[in-house]
């Protein structure tokens, strides 16, 4: 099931038929329009308004895919996970099924417990996010340069148009620009582990405990974070019912779920 918590009105929740048992979700496309998820056969693509399943070429082959994003502007994907015995960096592209390894240099290996080094990768392949420890680097896939986010910084995303990227750890959550580092803005208090770009790179959606939650199932709820003035906005639908995996989706692949469920209900009462 996807649950959808519009910014206004009431939550959605639809099936999503047709899964495989044993899959895992990897990432939402750049567009919002579909979700990608992992499993033994490889990446398949969930697109999200004809509920097709459409298996990514070049994706075959993998032990695990723990980070992926599209590109806006071509049919490849860049990621990071473990495939042919060692983990590191890779590109696919859909429409010509090829797969290639990027040059990761001394940051190809995995760490122990399954963590990997290989973190996201910039939406162009040139870039890739790395932790060690208690600092973020950003390493430079064509030179294996690298130059660190910060100690105290263990996650981070790249904005979908690849200019900035999102940083958090010990409780902060930053901004800071993708071609200069001393370019950032600490936007407060942080997420419980998550933090999603939009489609357009202008928001945050992240996830934030509530103490008025603790009575139920769930601990978390959405609140969208303006990258620019800092703004915050508690998504009200989504109090005290979010856990797991969450990310962006198109405003107008939402306006059609909820008019299509309105039309079920005015058929189910006829």
């Amino acid at each position: 099931m996807l649950t959808l918590y519009p910014l206004d009105g009431p939550s959605i929740t639809i099936p999503l038929p047709g899964l495989p048992k044993n899959f895992s979700p990897v990432a939402f496309s750049s567009d919002g329009r579909a979700i990608y998820i992992f499993t033994p056969e490889g990446i398949t693509k969930v697109e999200l308004q004809s509920m097709r399943l459409v298996t990514v070429g070049g994706s075959l082959g993998f032990a695990s895919v723990w980070y992926l994003a599209d590109s806006p502007q071509s049919t490849k994907a860049f990621g990071s996970g473990a495939f042919g015995g060692h983990c590191g960096a890779f590109e696919i592209d859909s429409s010509s099924g090829s797969f290639r390894e990027l040059r990761t240099g001394a940051y190809s290996q995995c760490r122990g417990l399954g963590e990997a080094l290989a973190g996201p990768v910039s939406p162009d392949g040139r870039r890739m996010l790395s932790h060690q420890g208690n600092e973020l680097k950003v390493l430079n896939l064509e030179s294996d340069v690298a130059y660190s986010l910060g100690t105290g910084l263990t996650q981070g995303r790249w904005s979908p148009d690849g200019w900035r990227t999102a940083a958090w750890g010990a409780g902060r959550i930053v901004v800071i620009d993708a071609d200069n580092a001393s370019h950032r803005k600490d936007l407060g208090k942080c997420c419980d582990g998550l933090a999603a770009w939009s489609p357009d790179s202008k928001y945050l959606l992240i996830t934030k405990s509530e103490f008025r939650c603790s009575l139920s199932l769930f601990f978390d709820s959405l609140q969208v974070l303006d990258v620019d003035t800092g703004k915050r906005t508690v998504i009200k639908s989504s109090r005290c019912s979010t856990g797991g995996w969450v990310g962006w989706i198109d405003r107008r692949l939402a306006t059609f779920r909820r008019k299509n469920r309105c039309r079920e209900t005015r058929r189910a009462g006829r």
